[in-house]
């Protein structure tokens, strides 16, 4: 099974509405039980970390994610979807994203699962769980008025 230019799309701009929350450092394309053949394709293919992607530790690690336009991140996709033939193997996408909140800066990590949810998994505040929970609630919400 291919995966269609639709699926890519939709993965990318789920992406871009990430971005939308703060300032992107990392991006993390974590997979379910990969087969040793499949992980060899992968680690032959994505080989740098602010390109395509690099693979490490079953997951695609994608760095400078800030500097990276829409184009590329497609590109990360179409890749992938030519090496494994879809993407249904994708489990999740986890960012760490530096996010101005109240006048000081924060770090969350937040996991994106397929095919629309987005939760947030840890704060660097963690007595501003909530708070940040809400605030990225509200920009996820916000994010997909602005980026289609």
């Amino acid at each position: 099974m291919y995966t269609d230019s639709q699926e890519i799309f939709h993965l990318a701009t789920q992406l871009q509405r990430i971005n939308y929350l703060g300032h992107v450092q990392t991006f993390q394309i974590e997979f379910d039980l990969l087969e040793e053949e499949m992980k060899k394709k992968l680690l032959d293919v994505f080989n740098d970390s602010t390109g395509i992607g690099q693979f490490k530790s079953d997951m695609i690690i994608i760095e400078q994610v800030g500097e990276r336009d829409f184009l590329k991140t497609v590109e990360t996709f179409q890749y992938l979807a030519k090496v494994m033939g879809d993407l249904s193997a994708i489990d999740s996408i986890t960012a760490l994203v530096e996010i101005s909140y109240k006048n000081d800066v924060h770090f969350i990590v937040v996991s994106f699962i397929p095919p629309d949810s987005l939760e947030l998994i840890s704060t660097s505040e963690s007595k501003l769980y909530f708070e940040l929970l809400n605030y990225v609630r509200t920009k996820w919400a916000f994010s997909k008025t602005f980026i289609r």
